[in-house]
């Protein structure tokens, strides 16, 4: 059964908040208002926490999911969704006639493509792309749990660097990798992003050398910004190295 099935199209309400970072808000706020050592062992698999009504991608308050494609599950004001939902509706309206050079997806004068994903080519006008991108990069600041995260086959190790491994992410595209202190509450970007090769393959260094010996225990949290997509590549024990 697919995660949709458990999530009515309402705000996905939770018990825990989470402190999220400034880039979050500016994107969101932007568009609600237009609108309106030694590693640990590493986990393939979701633990999900029996708080979670709607599964690892349970929305933090408030929040819920933005939907413009199928499998959607980039967290977003309620606005941004209804947005997203009204884009679709009119997107056939939003096409050149016969195509053009674009092919047949080409939008008419004034449109481009969203862009939640690649293949996310309804027609809308620009600003919402911005937003759209946004929403995508700061995915990880939206769920309730993200240490819940599926690995979806994503791997982390420290060596001294951070070492990030794994596949299906978009070819030839950044991904951008995070940290989260379930502690603290406290998230971290990394200043090195890696970048997936033609076949969305991803294995290098998310940071430089270290030789610090006071070492804490974080989540490694993947950000693929051109789908959205948030993975939870495991807990390391790593310096403060972000």
């Amino acid at each position: 059964m697919s995660i949709a099935t458990h999530c009515p199209r309402r705000d996905l309400r939770v018990r825990r908040s989470y402190r999220r970072g400034n880039g979050l808000f500016a994107s969101l706020a932007l568009a609600a208002g237009t609108l309106l050592g030694a590693p640990a062992a590493q986990a393939d698999s979701p633990v999900t926490s029996p708080a979670l009504p709607y599964g690892p991608y349970t929305c933090a308050t408030s929040l819920v999911w933005r939907e413009a494609v199928p499998g959607d599950y980039v967290c977003v004001p309620p606005g941004v969704r209804t947005r997203a939902s009204q884009d679709n509706a009119a997107a056939a309206s939003r096409v050149q006639p016969g195509g053009g050079a674009y092919g047949d997806d080409t939008c008419t004068q004034g449109y481009v493509w969203r862009e939640s994903r690649p293949s996310d080519h309804v027609c809308v006008p620009p600003p919402t792309r911005t937003y759209t991108w946004n929403e995508n990069a700061n995915a990880v600041y939206g769920y309730a749990d993200p240490t819940g995260l599926p690995a979806n086959g994503t791997n982390a190790r420290w060596e001294g660097q951070l070492h990030v491994w794994g596949s299906g992410f978009t070819p030839n595209r950044l991904v951008d990798v995070w940290s989260f202190d379930s502690a603290t509450h406290a998230y971290s970007k990394s200043s090195l992003p890696l970048r997936a090769d033609g076949s969305g393959q991803l294995d290098g260094f998310a940071t430089r050398n270290s030789t610090q010996s006071d070492y804490r225990s974080v989540h490694v949290l993947i950000v693929d910004p051109a789908t959205g997509l948030v993975r939870n590549a495991g807990r390391v024990n790593a310096p403060n190295f972000w």
